[in-house]
């Protein structure tokens, strides 16, 4: 049993995945069956039912129609640590294969240089630019293909 502590936390996950991939994807084209499957698959440790409630609440606020262009994001280190760990998490549930490994490599070869590297300022920001840009890739393309999978 889910104490409440835990379901609001689950909410405001839920919620804030959602609004993430509906801005950042603009997955308005998407019917809600789809959308619920994918974040249940992006969120296994989440009850396909809070999802779905989340999902009701936020249409019902209107909130799919909200954009933020990705050129407002101010991309820092926290930011870009912060999106590699979160992809590094979800490719190390996939099944061992030599395109996992190269992608985990990538990645976590990526978050190790941001922790270590000593730049100056401009280079700095070029790298958190460039590294940024690539997880937001490989981000849309593997949530582009596994909705299609999906269907």
């Amino acid at each position: 049993m889910t104490s409440s502590k835990n379901q609001n936390v689950e909410q405001l996950e839920s919620s804030a995945t959602i609004l993430y991939y509906l801005n950042k994807l603009n997955l308005n084209n998407y019917d809600e069956n789809n959308l619920i499957n994918i974040l249940s698959y992006l969120k296994p440790h989440i009850d396909k039912q809070i999802i779905e409630n989340v999902y009701v609440r936020i249409a019902k606020f209107g909130l799919f129609d909200c954009n933020t262009p990705n050129n407002e994001i101010k991309i820092n280190k926290a930011i870009v640590l912060d999106k590699l760990n979160g992809l590094i998490e979800i490719f190390e549930t996939f099944e061992s294969s030599s395109n996992r490994t190269l992608l985990l490599g990538s990645l976590d070869y990526f978050r190790l240089a941001l922790k270590r590297e000593k730049l100056n300022e401009d280079e700095e920001k070029k790298l958190f630019e460039l590294v940024y840009e690539y997880a937001e890739y490989i981000e849309t393309y593997y949530f582009t293909n596994y909705s299609l999978q999906m269907n």
